[in-house]
């Protein structure tokens, strides 16, 4: 297996004139496993102990898969013989990115994927292709971007699909174009675990019957290399109430 390229996690280019980029290094693992279903794209790597100032929350692995290079995001590092990381392909930075509403009318899917990304709160760096010419007419409101390009995949009866910073649904699925390669057996011992999995800096609160706040966001004065912004439902018909019990919570998990 070719060696891994780590990039910073505010990269979106890859290679230059033809030639890969060595980013912040390169790495050679102790184990990499490759994994990809319809509800999933990630690698589980271990690494050795020397790779520790290059392996960090949210940095991105340009790695050859059995579908090309392709770039994934790291997760929760685990550090104790060695470093362990679970890091989901590029295209599930979506979950982090939030949709008020869309509308698409007589519209190919392409079309409605593109008004979809045009709509992304915060911005977000991704394009959309399809090669599906059938049109539709429907709304989208209140997901993810990820939850949406998930519809719009049902809808249009295609299969949803990223390559880089590109969203893909289309008529057909990728080929797989070769085997996954393990290097050896994990090594327990004690760890140190980071878990991100419930960190939101962007909150956008919603009480009973659909009430929200006022100015709508909620934003904590913390900031990192990507969004985490999340939608989350609290029981209460008040908006004074919504906004105290979302301003707990965004203290509690902003970090």
């Amino acid at each position: 297996m070719s060696d891994i390229f780590v990039h910073l996690p505010t990269e979106t280019v890859f290679a230059s004139g033809g030639l890969l980029k060595n980013g912040e290094g390169t790495l050679f693992p102790s184990k990499c496993i490759e994994k990809k279903d319809a509800n999933t794209w990630e690698i589980e790597l271990i690494a050795p102990l020397d790779y520790q100032s290059l392996l960090k929350q949210d940095y991105i692995l340009y790695l050859e898969t059995r579908y090309g290079y392709q770039p994934f995001r790291i997760n929760n590092i685990e550090i104790g013989r060695s470093i362990k990381t679970t890091a989901k392909h590029i295209g599930f930075d979506l979950k982090n990115y939030y949709l008020d509403g869309s509308t698409s009318t007589s519209a190919t899917c392409q079309t409605a994927m593109q008004d979809v990304l045009n709509h992304s709160y915060p911005t977000c760096p991704f394009t959309a292709y399809s090669d599906i010419a059938t049109t539709d007419t429907f709304s989208i409101l209140e997901k993810s971007l990820y939850d949406s390009m998930v519809d719009l995949s049902l809808r249009y009866d295609g299969f949803l699909d990223f390559d880089h910073f590109q969203v893909r649904i289309t008529l057909t699925q990728g080929a797989d174009h070769g085997e996954t390669i393990e290097y050896e057996k994990n090594l327990e011992g004690a760890t140190v675990t980071e878990n991100w999995d419930s960190v939101v800096t962007d909150l956008y609160p919603v009480g009973n019957d659909g009430l929200t706040l006022t100015e709508g966001w909620l934003h904590s004065t913390n900031g990192y290399d990507r969004p985490y912004t999340k939608r989350v439902e609290f029981d209460t018909d008040n908006e004074a109430d919504l906004r105290l019990v979302a301003t707990l919570y965004l203290g509690r998990h902003d970090v």
